[in-house]
């Protein structure tokens, strides 16, 4: 049993590194989905009760603001964010299982925690940084291979964390 393909998956060679248009969809998606998450906690009425209510609930209350309805609707928020990644990565992993999203959260938890827990602008930066950091290790080369798999992934490191 695998996931149905999608798309018809076409290849690409960058700089050493192969990708598929699947990747890229994949890459596409995620930085759309960021950019949205960040005009709705940002710019919106609902973002705004968000962050008043993981503030201080008491005091978002007090202003007309319905904390159970925004913790609900963060929730609602969060769930259909985790079901729109799952659809994304069934491609890569290419078999249904109960954990195969274990180490893209544990990934996303140290990114949080590194980018801030409160700052969701800082978290998708981290994460950014964290993949390009595992991106330049990927880049082999017979010529360089010792600089692409250790100097490469620290430099990148350095620069973006």
């Amino acid at each position: 049993m695998s996931f149905p393909d999608v798309l018809e998956v076409t290849r690409y060679e960058f700089a050493g590194a192969h990708i598929t248009n699947v990747q890229i969809t994949i890459v596409l998606l995620a930085l759309l989905l960021m950019l949205a998450l960040l005009v709705l906690v940002y710019r919106t009425r609902l973002g705004r009760a968000m962050r008043a209510t993981a503030q201080s609930p008491d005091l978002a209350a007090l202003m007309g603001v319905n904390p159970n309805s925004v913790i609900a609707a963060t929730f609602v928020i969060g769930a259909a964010l985790a079901a729109i990644a799952g659809i994304m990565v069934s491609p890569i992993t290419g078999w249904p299982t109960s954990y195969m999203g274990f180490l893209l959260g544990l990934k996303a938890f140290s990114a949080a925690v590194l980018g801030g827990i409160g700052n969701v602008a800082g978290a998708m930066l981290a994460e950014c940084c964290s993949h390009c950091r595992s991106l330049g290790s990927r880049i082999h080369r017979p010529a360089d291979r010792r600089f692409s798999r250790i100097a490469l992934p620290g430099c990148v490191r350095l620069l973006c964390c």
